[in-house]
């Protein structure tokens, strides 16, 4: 209702003939800010990895309507991706840019939190496989930042049609226990990148570490 305030128009359907655009909409914060967005009347396009899921959420979302909520012809449709790829980041701009003439709101809200594979969470470094990106990055790092800037970037040219574009980044308070010197850009050799998006497999496997990328993910949005 928030987003809704940016708006004039309907008082009753402030969101009609807005677009939207969330990510990690299969559930969560994602699924009751995409229900929102639509009984406010905005049509959404809900991001999520798992088609099958999303279907069920999508009914879901259409069945809690009420009559008032439905008369303002919200809609949501779903598209397929996943975030820590950015590749497939890259794959979802293109599709909404053929697709859509604006977007008037991005809500980047898909996020982990990643656990070791392991079942003690304080086994060695050695007893499981980092998790890493298509891309090499670290999985937390990629997912909650990398990704949705990539996406925000890429939707610029949609996010300027539209008369009072709104984007949201879904941080989180544990941003508090980052520390912000590992979000400086740092040479490896090759090329520059904070050593927060690096996936080191001795570092990323501790337990401390996988918390900590967290709080580092979620530093970034907040500074971005």
């Amino acid at each position: 209702h928030e987003l809704a305030s940016n708006w004039t128009g309907n008082a009753a359907c402030p969101l009609e003939g807005k677009v939207a655009v969330v990510t990690g909409a299969s559930g969560g914060l994602g699924s009751q800010t995409t229900r929102t967005l639509v009984g406010l009347g905005a049509s959404v396009a809900m991001v999520v990895r798992n088609e099958t899921k999303g279907r069920l959420v999508v009914t879901d979302i259409l069945n809690e309507l009420t009559e008032a909520e439905a008369a303002c012809g919200g809609r949501t449709w779903l598209e397929v991706a996943d975030v820590s790829d950015l590749d497939s980041i890259a794959g979802l701009a293109r599709k909404l840019k053929d697709e859509q003439q604006q977007v008037d709101i991005l809500v980047n809200n898909a996020g982990i939190h990643y656990a070791t594979t392991h079942t003690d969470s304080f086994a060695p470094w050695h007893a499981w496989e980092p998790p890493t990106t298509a891309q090499g990055y670290d999985l937390s790092f990629a997912t909650n930042y990398l990704g949705h800037f990539l996406l925000t970037r890429l939707l610029q040219p949609l996010l300027d049609q539209a008369t009072a574009p709104t984007v949201v980044f879904v941080s989180s308070g544990f941003h508090h226990q980052s520390d912000a010197r590992k979000l400086w850009p740092v040479s490896n050799g090759t090329h520059s990148m904070p050593l927060a998006a690096r996936s080191d497999p001795q570092e990323a496997c501790t337990f401390s570490h996988r918390h900590l990328a967290y709080a580092d993910s979620k530093l970034a949005q907040v500074l971005n």
